[in-house]
């Protein structure tokens, strides 16, 4: 009987312990997309949206963790990579605005891109601070690229869409 008494307030110790524990992870998205031909005409060009399932309940299972228990996600890197047509570079964009949105979300802009030059081929964003975690909970986000140039370019370019978030949770 002594003994338990002993280790009685022990056990209401560790009981009485915060177990909870943060974490931090990235997770990475590459998806391919078509940057539209141009006429020379320096208004701003949309993409067709870009789709990207999330898979993030896989995603935070992997890091013991669930939707409910993000404190924050948000874009660590982006960037825009051309991988077509052979030869070709992204010299004609003047600017690129990068704009995130989901299902009952509104569209935000998320980052931008002033101008390329000759024999661009990889262009770095200028990221936006803002907190995406409501959008990553969501099983498909989707990502609008809008940009302008003042140059000519009879043919569409295939681009990738590379997407970098870091998330800030807590461990189940």
């Amino acid at each position: 009987m002594k003994k338990i008494l002993i280790f009685l307030p022990f056990l209401i110790f560790l009981a009485s312990c915060n177990t909870n524990e943060d974490t931090e992870f990235t997770i990475a998205y590459s998806e391919v997309f078509e940057l539209p031909a141009t006429f020379g005409i320096e208004y701003p060009t949309s993409t067709d949206l870009i789709s990207i399932a999330t898979e993030s309940e896989d995603r935070f299972e992997e890091n013991l963790t669930t939707s409910d228990r993000l404190n924050t996600a948000r874009i660590s890197n982006m960037q825009i990579s051309l991988t077509g047509p052979t030869g070709s570079d992204l010299e004609f964009v003047d600017r690129i605005n990068i704009f995130i949105s989901a299902n009952g979300l509104s569209e935000i802009k998320v980052a931008s891109i002033d101008g390329a030059t000759t024999n661009d081929v990889l262009l770095q964003a200028d990221l936006e601070v803002i907190d995406v975690k409501e959008y990553l909970k969501l099983p498909t986000i989707l990502f609008r690229v809008e940009y302008s140039s003042d140059g000519f370019s009879n043919q569409n370019r295939e681009c990738v869409l590379n997407v970098r978030l870091t998330v800030d949770a807590t461990k189940s």
